[in-house]
């Protein structure tokens, strides 16, 4: 067993969207001009919020989800990202309060209970009640050993309700309020455009997370942040076993703005076991390159791409030449939806690739979203046979009609009703599905990948369906 004692707090919130994410990016701005080493961490289902944490920090960390990972697996993900860190930051992706099982097994309290870290709250003065502020007094949660450092009072603004606050603050709670941030808009609602923008526009999100650190240094004291980050104990984890080099291979991921939505440590997973990453973009490039062995395409939003990405008839020609020769593909989400024949948005069909007979529906709501544990009932070049995965969902579109002969891998036992239990469509070596996985909860998908991708590189032939 090791032991990690890097200096680390917990971000989370009281009620819903109180603009922890601005906050917590202005906190690594401002922390990261004076240590060498900033580290952030999401918890939960997440890929906006973490990029720009990501961005504003020194280093990149992982997501930290004790549903998808459980609760050793998370203490040495978090020792190992944050070695010889000077500081790390969790935000947490709901309030603190808020779990999806009875027993608070996956909750923020027990994240905390697992890294042995303090709370700081942020609270959102436009919409606070005070009930919700009496329930930082109240849990059942005895088995969790938590601490709420302090309060940051954010989206201040009347005078009259932050005196009401302020004494409910102080007087019923005693716990120390660290901040008053001024109320500065829509300035910390993530907008998919912002996020798409941001990716492809590093000036763009220089200057907002510049922002955001110059308002935080107004109004918090950051050596406060500093003091409560290093009065942690430490805590016992496994070391992470190394993952051993397969081969020299060369994987495509697709990263445009059709095509954004990836998990860090998928791409660190796939590189770990050999595979040389190369972006391709089938928004603007007419082929894969030749030596590329393996494709993955993730999530993102080519629904807002159709005409684009289905009129690149050179790009869609290849990529059906190379699932037609056995190269694996592994499209998520979005490239699922880009593999399908049309989606219809508002009655209007949009064709896109066609390389796999489905239709789709765009929906206004989202049709999917939450966890999913799906069985690997069908080899495939990807998941284990009779194995259990789980993922997550989150899309707005849903499958109309599909050809009933299609081979499917998964069988999905717990996920939103759109996907019917249905879930891992088959052609060759290419698998779709709207299952998002991480390969920190799923270690067997990468090292599968680039051993087809292996594959693929010496036999250039159609996958026979055995496993190695």
């Amino acid at each position: 067993m090791l032991v990690c004692k890097t200096p680390r707090l917990i971000i989370s919130g009281l009620g819903k969207c109180p603009g922890k994410t601005f906050i917590a990016i202005g906190i690594l701005a401002s922390i990261k001009k004076y240590l060498k080493k900033t580290v952030s961490f999401r918890e939960g289902l997440d890929y906006i919020d973490a990029y720009f944490l990501n961005s504003a920090s020194n280093f990149i960390g992982a997501n930290l989800d004790s549903y998808l990972l459980g609760d050793e697996p998370i203490k040495s993900i978090f020792a190992d990202c944050s070695s010889n860190a000077d500081f790390a930051l969790v935000e947490t992706d709901k309030s603190i309060f808020d779990i999806i099982d009875y027993d608070a097994a996956c909750s923020s309290l027990k994240l905390s209970d697992n890294l042995a870290c303090g709370f700081i709250i942020v609270v959102d003065c436009k919409t606070i009640s005070r009930t919700e502020l009496s329930a930082l007094k109240l849990t059942n949660f005895d088995d969790c050993d938590f601490k709420i450092e302090g309060i940051i009072l954010n989206r201040v603004k009347n005078d009259s309700k932050l005196k009401m606050i302020k004494s409910t603050i102080q007087n019923n709670l005693k716990i120390k309020i660290l901040a008053e941030i001024p109320d500065y808009g829509d300035i910390d609602c993530f907008k998919k455009d912002l996020y798409t923008k941001a990716v492809f526009d590093k000036e763009l999100i220089r200057k907002w997370i510049e922002f955001a650190g110059e308002k935080i240094r107004e109004h918090l004291d950051i050596l406060d942040i500093l003091i409560l980050s290093k009065n942690r104990d430490a805590f016992e984890y496994e070391p992470i076993d190394n993952k051993i080099k397969l081969d020299n291979i060369k994987i495509g991921y697709c990263f445009d703005e059709a095509f954004c939505f990836y998990y860090q440590e998928n791409l660190e997973a796939l590189k770990c076991y050999g595979a040389e990453l190369v972006k391709i973009s089938p928004l603007e490039d007419n082929s894969i390159p030749n030596d590329i062995d393996g494709l993955y395409i993730g999530g993102g939003y080519p629904e807002d791409y159709p005409e684009r990405l289905s009129q690149n008839m050179p790009f869609i020609n290849d990529l059906e030449s190379k699932i037609n020769s056995g190269m694996p593909v592994f499209a998520e989400c979005g490239g699922l939806i880009y593999l399908s024949k049309f989606i219809k948005k508002n009655d209007t069909a949009h064709f896109l690739s066609g390389l796999m007979d489905i239709e789709m529906n765009l929906a206004k709501k989202i049709a999917g979203y939450g966890y999913v544990r799906a069985n690997v009932i069908k080899e495939n070049p990807f998941f284990d046979l009779n194995t259990e995965i789980i993922g997550h969902e989150l899309h707005y579109s849903s499958i109309t009609k599909y050809d009933k002969t299609s081979q499917t891998c998964l069988e999905l036992t717990k996920a939103s009703p759109s996907l019917n239990n249905v879930d891992g469509f088959l052609k060759n070596n290419c698998m779709g599905a709207y299952i998002h996985i991480n390969s920190n909860s799923c270690p067997q998908w990468a090292e599968n990948f680039v051993k087809s991708a292996i594959k693929f590189k010496y036999n250039k032939g159609i996958y026979d369906g055995r496993q190695e």
